[in-house]
This record gives structure tokens, C-alpha cells and sequence, in this order.
């Protein structure tokens, strides 16, 4: 992935910031597997009860591995990163942010707010991934990471919701598209927000104040997924995908 391979370099926030910075030119798949090499590493670093190394470099490498993992369409892997594999030391002293005010928590909540973003893409909280994803305090070296994977989820669902529906109330396709679109504002001329979308293609029904999607040619399939939702029969798929983004 870079002239500095794990084999070469022991794992560092310096080396992790290369690798963060680099993967950008990179497939997801070689980000994922640089960092996957590095958890031998990592692993040296805690116990189960305390903490040898720098805990905020195993902070900044298990929630940039888990989202790395998310990036690369493995939510069932990051899932299993998260509840088996991050340093229970370190989780131990994070905990449930029940207000969701992720820009005023501490670094240490961190693992916290990979763990809120993996309920929800699991359970399909799209505010809430969108939420995570633009006010958790992720660090500096995440920020490209993060923003990936921000464009990455607009985009699927976006192309989602151009296969599924033939038309779409304004607010709903903000809520999967994690747009801020205040229903009573809605009304003849679209807002900038829904300009996003028009711009990509769909269309603004005035009279209905509905939004019409253009279909895409083709969906990138899932990791695993040979035939997407619903498999080959185009009835049987669309009530997939529909079922997919769920309400």
C-alpha cells in the first residue's frame, strides 16, 4: 500500500497517520488488510486488566480498523472487532453516551462512538449514522478515513433508493441520505439541499412535492452478495432493497 510496509515499521501513531493518509489513494480492501497486519501488534500492547503501550495510539488504531472494515462493506467483522477484540481495558472506561453529544466527549469515548455507529448501520439508525459520523470527536488522523466513509455510505444508499423507488416525499430521502431538509420548507422550488439530488439526476414533481428518482444502471454489489437483495427476479428484488433500507 506504501514504500513502508508493517513488516518494516512497528505499528506508531506517526506510522498509522501514514497509513491513514495514504489509503486514500488506495482500495478500501489494502487499507484493510494493512491494518489487519498490524493487530499482532497492537495486541501486545494491553491485557485484559491494563494498559503496556500508548493508549491513545490502540485508541486511534481499533476505531480506524473498525471503520476501515465498515468502509470495506465487512460490518459482520467489524461487529466481532468490536465485541471480542478491542482492549477491554480501554472499553471498560468508555461507555454509552446517552445524550449523543459526541463533540463534547473525551478521546476516551472514542470506542464509545465506533460502537454507537456500529448499532447503527447494523440496525439501520441512518440519522444516527450520520449523526456519529459528522460530531464524534474522531482524530485528526481520521478525518480522511471518516469522510470516506461518510461519501461511501451516501452514496449506497443513494443508489438504493434510485433502484427502489419510482418516487419519494422529500424527508424520507434526506433521512437515508443523511440531508437536513425542514419539511415545512418544501414547497415549489426545491431547497438547496434537494438540489443535491437533482443535480445526480432525479427530478422535482412540484404538484406532489415529490422527488422521482432516475435508476441507476448498475448497484455495486455487496461483499458476499453475488445477486443483491431479492436475488434475480426484479419484483422479488425491489421488495429486497426496499426491505433493505427499511423505515
Amino acid at each position: 500500500m506504501s514504500s513502508t510496509t508493517p513488516n518494516s515499521a512497528p505499528l506508531s501513531i506517526a506510522q498509522l497517520t501514514q497509513v491513514l493518509s495514504d489509503s486514500a489513494a488506495y482500495p478500501s480492501s489494502e487499507l484493510v488488510d494493512t491494518l489487519a497486519d498490524y493487530e499482532a501488534q497492537a495486541c501486545l500492547f494491553f491485557t485484559d486488566k491494563i494498559i503496556k503501550g500508548d493508549e491513545e495510539l490502540l485508541l486511534a488504531y481499533y476505531s480506524s480498523y473498525a471503520v476501515a472494515l465498515l468502509l470495506n462493506d465487512e460490518l459482520p467483522e467489524a461487529r466481532y472487532l468490536a465485541c471480542y477484540r478491542f482492549p477491554p481495558s480501554l472499553t471498560d472506561k468508555s461507555h454509552v453516551l446517552t445524550n449523543k453529544d459526541y463533540r463534547l466527549s473525551e478521546t476516551k469515548h472514542l470506542l464509545s462512538a465506533v460502537k454507537d455507529l456500529l448499532r447503527a448501520v447494523w440496525s439501520r439508525d441512518y440519522p444516527l449514522v450520520y449523526h456519529v459520523l459528522q460530531h464524534a470527536k474522531w482524530l485528526d488522523i481520521q478525518r480522511t478515513l471518516i469522510e470516506r466513509y461518510l461519501v461511501h455510505f451516501r452514496k449506497s444508499h443513494f443508489q438504493l433508493l434510485s433502484r427502489a423507488y419510482r418516487s419519494i416525499p422529500p424527508t424520507l430521502a434526506a433521512k437515508y441520505i443523511g440531508l437536513e431538509i425542514d419539511a415545512n420548507a418544501v414547497d415549489e422550488a426545491p431547497s438547496t439541499q434537494l438540489e443535491q439530488l437533482t443535480t445526480r439526476g432525479w427530478k422535482w414533481h412540484a404538484p406532489n412535492g415529490l422527488l422521482l428518482p432516475t435508476p441507476v444502471a448498475a448497484l455495486e454489489k455487496p461483499r458476499g452478495d453475488t445477486a443483491g437483495p431479492g436475488g434475480g427476479d426484479p419484483m422479488a428484488r425491489l421488495v429486497g432493497l426496499v426491505g433493505f433500507l427499511g423505515e
